[in-house]
């Protein structure tokens, strides 16, 4: 990447003009630890440009809190060692600047962690947080599952050649030039019924447009089960672990998500279902349209912006001003955490990077918020992870010890 278009694309980056392809590439860029110096001498330029600068350390506060805005994401914290945007001042700034492009690099990178409460001080430790090693890097996961059709016979889609796959009754199922898969109805009067089945593994995903039209984006370690025509007088799907639907309106045909005891019931609407059974609730959080969610003899109506849980002891629960954002991170490539405790925190990386988690004693207590990319290798993940008060070490192979 030329100088020009360096600076071009953080400019559109902090006038929040930045297209996603052109966000990609400068993440790329700042990622690549031989690119401090150029990201250093972009940062000192950006700080003496008149347009940007500042005269008071609110105005410098200010600045940085919008460009994490835009970014989509907040700051690090949780020790003496950490660096926070917030606490740099203009002083600083001048006499450490790669500091700053370290900020910047981190923030453009796509993440931030901050587990537990707020330091009492804010100011910044000269001791450098010590530099992590991880033997065998792990990718994160991507398109990835298999497709067993009616008759047992198994797909693998992520090696599946573009085009028709197989048929199923009255359905034709075909690889699209984008990844997805897609139902197409042959024969509406049809009565040839197969149910197939749709599963993805640790560090998979995968988006899939049922015969009615409905899209369905699948999460790591998740399936579901539906048939290659609808011909009843509803649409009835099984899941399992994490969907998120967007249901093809139809005021004949109810369409019915059912996940051991709990069915979710809808006309046409957006909303996912979280059901992973280390989550201890099935989550169901509506974005658009309206469900009910009907779990043993109890039954919850949702407008949009609320969530049911629903508890393996009947106990249906309504979130009536649901986290929106983070119940459909996931969709949108991002880990998104909110007060969570260390453990869902752990559970969500073991599931995408496909690792196992061990705790040796007890799990820390805290709870992290934050967000930070899906498309970070493991060793990005965790130098963020790094940052905080969780202690851990890596085994060979993919085994991640917490240490108390």
């Amino acid at each position: 990447m030329s100088e020009q278009d360096l600076k071009a694309l953080f400019k559109k980056f902090l006038e929040d003009r930045i297209s996603p392809e052109e966000l990609q590439r400068l993440q790329g860029f700042v990622q690549d630890a031989g690119n401090a110096d150029a990201l250093d001498q972009l940062l000192q330029e950006t700080y003496t440009n008149k347009r940007f600068s500042v005269n008071t350390d609110d105005d410098l506060e200010t600045i940085f809190l919008e460009w994490k805005e835009k970014a989509g994401i907040g700051h690090i914290a949780g020790h003496a060692a950490t660096v926070s945007p917030v606490a740099l001042r203009p002083h600083f700034l001048r006499r450490h600047w790669r500091v700053a492009a370290s900020i910047a690099l981190l923030l453009l990178a796509g993440g931030y962690f901050w587990f537990g409460s707020r330091p009492a001080s804010t100011e910044l430790a000269d001791t450098a947080v010590p530099e992590l090693v991880i033997p065998h890097d792990i990718a994160p996961g991507g398109n990835k599952a298999a497709l067993t059709l009616g008759d047992g016979s198994v797909i693998t889609l992520d090696d599946a050649k573009i085009g028709e796959l197989a048929q199923q009754g009255a359905a034709r199922i075909v690889k699209l030039a984008n990844g997805q898969l897609s139902y197409t109805v042959l024969n509406a009067g049809s009565d040839e019924v197969f149910y197939n089945t749709m599963t993805t593994p640790r560090g998979g995903q995968y988006q899939l447009t049922l015969p009615d039209g409905t899209g369905v984006w699948l999460n790591a370690s998740s399936s579901i089960t539906y048939p290659s025509a609808f011909t009843d007088d509803q649409r009835k799907v099984t899941i399992s672990g994490e969907a998120y639907f967007e249901v093809a309106p139809d005021k004949d045909k109810p369409f019915l998500v059912s996940v051991n005891k709990t069915v979710v019931e809808v006309l046409g609407t957006h909303f996912n279902v979280n059901a992973y059974p280390e989550e201890g609730s099935i989550k169901t959080t509506l974005l658009e349209g309206a469900v009910k969610v009907i779990s043993g003899d109890r039954l919850q109506r949702l407008s949009p912006g609320q969530q049911a849980q629903a508890y393996p002891k009947g106990e249906l629960k309504l979130i009536r001003n649901a986290d929106i954002e983070q119940a459909v991170a996931w969709k949108n490539g991002l880990f998104y955490f909110n007060n969570t405790d260390l453990q869902t925190v752990m559970n969500q990386l073991a599931r995408w990077y496909n690792v196992e988690v061990a705790y040796a004693g007890e799990i820390p207590k805290g709870e992290f918020s934050g967000k930070i990319g899906r498309s970070l290798t493991l060793s990005q993940v965790l130098k963020v992870l790094a940052q905080t008060r969780v202690k851990f070490s890596i085994e060979e192979g993919n085994r991640i010890v917490i240490l108390p």
